[in-house]
């Protein structure tokens, strides 16, 4: 397949599906007209900002690759950094803040509108299954701040846990944790040994399976040839279908929407024209992605959409700071001092991961972005020590573990 225009498509339905709830979801979901009803409350910079967020990181990610696949989730990246961001102070959150789009805001109305958006968008509806939780994974004995593991709580409805990090199962717990809450779509978020000087990590995990509204018959897929960008030719399995959909078309490319189950979410696909390109179409949504936000006309569309499966990972960290978020990876400018009173802590690595699959029924999408608090290193254990009586000492060599000096003080001010 044409990796980059997979990558659009990616996007488009990453933007438009994974904004469900920000905890895992048992609650049913509201119906197409409460929706209605409760959307016109919504504060819509929330929702412009986050938007906005994934077209640059989509941007950044696009530049820094090599060619291939790009997909996320600006829904999974801009929550987990939300929970990171309400531990931060000073010009480390106002960084933060611009790049996350939230200029203008303060932070009850960015976590009060993220708190409406997850009740808006929770639940699982006819057709549409949605499953969205946050965790907050921290390292035995840290003196984490009270209204920071609050919001955390209340907010963002995060699973929180004071967990020895170092401990063998550390890994593998919230690796589970992970699996469970993507359907196992997605194995892990930690491949390696957790690092001692790890402070706290940070996860949000989105799980969506969709019904198409309109199916495709398998029998009607066939192999056809889809064109890569240098010109190649190879073999796809393309579905087709005819019927009426939200359908858009400018001078240099078509668009079309195919919903899920009730209709409350879709697919959105933008295609250059053969006598554009994808860089073309992408510079032009970089730069005003409205022309795709607005509602489309229906239309009789003769349709044909490669079927695919796409797992991606990524390290979002040089793509952030090229956004402007770098004090908060910065180790001495860093200031998380709403978090924990750790100094240095600064975020190590934020690790992103994501799945897709397209088919004749419907999609299958999760994602999962992970936030690694990094600080000093992990003490073996949390003691308290006052030498305020006789006591032994002894000058040791470190490496032979020689005595070279030893002997016991009954009273420091003897000479």
């Amino acid at each position: 397949m044409n990796t980059k225009i997979i990558s659009l498509i990616i996007t488009g339905l990453i933007a438009a599906l994974l904004l469900p709830a920000c905890g895992s979801n048992s609650e049913e979901a509201m119906n197409l007209q409460e929706r209605s009803h409760a959307a016109e409350s919504l504060d819509s910079r929330i929702v412009q900002a986050e938007n906005a967020f994934g077209l640059q990181l989509h941007r950044q990610l696009t530049e820094l690759g090599d060619g291939g696949n790009v997909i996320l989730s600006p829904y999974s990246i801009s929550t987990a950094l939300a929970m990171t961001w309400n531990g931060s102070a000073g010009a480390t959150a106002s960084e933060m803040a611009d790049v996350l789009g939230w200029n203008g805001m303060d932070v009850e109305q960015i976590n009060e509108g993220n708190k409406q958006l997850a009740k808006l968008l929770s639940g699982s509806a006819d057709g549409i299954e949605l499953q969205t939780a946050n965790s907050l994974w921290y390292r035995e004995g840290i003196a984490m701040k009270k209204s920071f593991l609050e919001m955390s709580q209340n907010v963002y409805r995060a699973k929180v846990t004071e967990l020895d990090l170092s401990g063998d199962d550390a890994l593998d717990r919230i690796n589970n944790w992970v699996r469970e809450q993507t359907q196992h779509k997605i194995d892990s978020i930690i491949d390696n040994p957790i690092d001692p000087s790890t402070v706290a990590i940070l996860v949000n995990a989105v799980y969506f399976n969709g019904t198409w509204k309109l199916k495709f018959s398998e029998d009607a897929t066939k192999e056809e040839d889809f064109t890569l960008e240098d010109g190649s030719v190879e073999k796809v399995p393309m579905m087709k279908q005819n019927g009426q959909f939200p359908y858009l078309e400018g001078d240099t490319w078509q668009a079309v929407r195919l919903p899920y189950g009730d209709g409350r979410l879709d697919m959105l696909v933008v295609l250059p024209k053969p006598e554009s390109s994808l860089d073309e179409l992408q510079t032009e949504l970089w730069a005003d992605p409205s022309p795709w936000q607005q509602a489309f006309p229906k239309a009789l569309v003769e349709l044909g959409l490669p079927r695919f499966k796409v797992k991606n990972t990524m390290l979002l960290n040089d793509a952030l700071e090229q956004l402007g978020m770098k004090k908060a990876f910065d180790r001495e400018a860093a200031d998380f001092s709403g978090m924990a009173d750790v100094r240095p802590l600064f975020i190590g690595a934020v690790k992103h991961k994501t799945y897709i699959d397209v088919n004749e029924e419907g999609t299958e999408a999760a994602a999962v972005t992970s936030v690694e608090m990094v600080g000093t290193s992990a003490p073996a254990t949390s003691a308290t020590m006052v030498v305020n009586r006789p006591f032994f000492f002894a000058i040791e060599d470190a490496q032979t573990h020689a005595w070279l000096f030893l002997g016991s003080v009954t009273n420091p001010l003897e000479e």
